[in-house]
């Protein structure tokens, strides 16, 4: 797995994880081991999908926890590169909704361009919920 600290600009406070072909259990400790060394905490985490070709149910509901509960950190989840089967598996699991469609780009710059729009918009100490609608 591998973690990119920053944005296009260097800030630090949004970060990138890739998200291999492996089960989800692994990544989860990994993201909440960076969200921990990070102080203050990160107010978003982008994970690149584009990797994962199959997802089943249990990697999908690992997933899903994860997403919740860096949620109730305050921590808005960005997912990238989510095509084929496993956007499938994740928009018929719900996903798409605990995250929030807008909240599901095509690349790894429109994460960053979008985590900035709304950054930039709330201001630095605020982030949305994934199912605020006025985001969109």
């Amino acid at each position: 797995m591998t973690k990119k600290n920053g944005n296009a600009n260097g800030d630090a406070s949004a970060g990138e994880i890739d998200l291999p072909d492996i089960a989800v259990d692994p990544i989860v400790a990994a993201v909440q081991a960076e969200i921990e060394k990070n102080d203050p905490p990160p107010k978003g985490v982008l994970l690149d999908i584009g990797a994962t070709g199959y997802i089943d149910l249990t990697s999908i509901d690992m997933l899903d926890e994860m997403i919740r509960e860096l949620n109730r950190q305050s921590i808005l989840v960005l997912l990238a590169h989510v095509h084929g089967h496993v956007r499938d598996q994740l928009r018929q699991a719900g996903l798409f909704g605990d995250v929030g469609a807008e909240n599901i780009v095509p690349t790894l710059a429109a994460g960053v361009r979008r985590f900035e729009m709304l950054q930039a918009r709330l201001g630095p100490a605020e982030h949305p919920p994934a199912s605020e609608s006025a985001l969109s």
